[in-house]
């Protein structure tokens, strides 16, 4: 089954500003490498949305969280968290390091 993918307001602003820190403190060539592992994360949840476990953090919101990992290398470095809808969208709610602290409801809004 192919799943529609809906970004939120809030994932277009991480990963804008996550292209920018990859830029500034690497390089922009590991800032557009960064950008196209993580559209190419996103698309495949398209077809393995279904796939991916719980996040930890499932049950700070009333709906069930999914996460889907990916990095540049063979070790993932950030994370996917996101919702299925009931018309079978997938609902990209943010986009992650690892490192980071677990989610709260609030980082989700």
């Amino acid at each position: 089954m192919s799943h529609r993918i809906e970004l939120s307001p809030r994932v277009r602003r991480e990963m804008r500003e996550a292209v920018r820190w990859w830029a500034e403190n690497h390089s922009e060539e590991q800032s557009q490498r960064w950008f196209v592992a993580a559209v190419r994360a996103l698309r495949s949840l398209r077809w393995r949305a279904g796939r991916c476990p719980v996040a930890p953090e499932d049950g700070i919101v009333p709906f069930t969280i999914y996460q889907h990992t990916f990095g540049l290398g063979r070790r993932p470095s950030h994370r996917i968290v996101f919702a299925m809808k009931p018309d079978d969208a997938v609902y990209i709610l943010t986009v992650r390091h690892l490192a980071r602290d677990e989610l709260r409801a609030d980082d989700l809004e």
